[in-house]
C-alpha cells in the first residue's frame, strides 16, 4: 500500500487512526498502523490496535465465539458456517457484515491459543455494555459452538466457565436473550 495515499485517504475521511493488513493464502504478508489509537495521549495506532466493529458487545461476543471454536483446534467449515449464521441471526446483520465480523475477530485473536488466559483483558473494556439477557445468550451460543463437533472439550469448557464467572463477579447474572 502506498504510504502517502493511505495517509491522505485516512485524513480525508477524518479517521484519527487505522490499522491495515494484506492477507495472502491465509497469512498476513504486510501490516501497518496509521495515525493515533488515542488522540488525547497521542498513542500511535499499530497493526494490533483493537477497534470496535459496530456494537462493542457484538464484536466481543464474536471474538469469544471464535475463541471457543478455535479451542477445539483448527476451525472446521461447519464451525465457520455456524458462526456466520449465528452472527447474522443473533446480531441482525447481513451475510457480508457477518463475514467481516468473522474476519475481524480472527485477526484480533490470530496469535492467541488460550483466550481464557487473557479473558480479563479482553472483557475489561466492553463488559459493562452487556445486559443480563445478552450474557445468557452469549453463554448459550458459546456452548452451541463448542458442541458442534461433538462433546465440549476441556479448553472450551474453561473458556465458557471463565466467561460466566467473570460476569457473575461483576454482579451481572445471565438471562436468556440477546438484546
Amino acid at each position: 500500500m502506498d504510504r502517502l495515499r493511505t495517509a491522505e485517504l485516512r485524513q480525508q475521511a477524518g479517521i484519527p487512526g487505522m490499522s491495515a493488513a494484506v492477507v495472502s493464502d491465509g497469512a498476513v504478508i504486510w501490516e501497518k498502523g496509521y495515525g493515533f489509537q488515542n488522540l488525547a495521549t497521542r498513542e500511535r495506532a499499530t497493526p494490533d490496535t483493537p477497534y470496535l466493529v459496530g456494537d462493542a458487545s457484538g464484536t466481543l461476543a464474536a471474538v469469544l465465539l471464535l475463541g471457543v471454536a478455535k479451542a477445539d483446534g483448527a476451525i472446521t467449515s461447519d464451525q465457520k458456517r455456524e458462526l456466520l449464521a449465528m452472527f447474522q441471526s443473533e446480531f441482525s446483520i447481513s451475510r457480508d457484515e457477518a463475514s467481516d465480523l468473522l474476519l475481524a475477530s480472527s485477526h484480533l485473536i490470530r496469535d492467541e491459543i488460550y483466550l481464557v488466559d487473557h479473558l480479563d483483558k479482553i472483557l475489561a473494556r466492553s463488559a459493562d455494555r452487556f445486559e443480563p439477557d445478552a450474557i445468557g445468550s452469549l453463554l448459550g451460543m458459546m456452548r452451541k459452538v463448542a458442541a458442534l463437533d461433538g462433546s465440549i472439550n476441556g479448553e472450551q469448557e474453561k473458556l465458557i466457565d471463565a466467561t460466566e464467572r467473570y460476569f457473575a463477579g461483576r454482579n451481572k447474572q445471565p438471562a436468556n436473550k440477546w438484546a
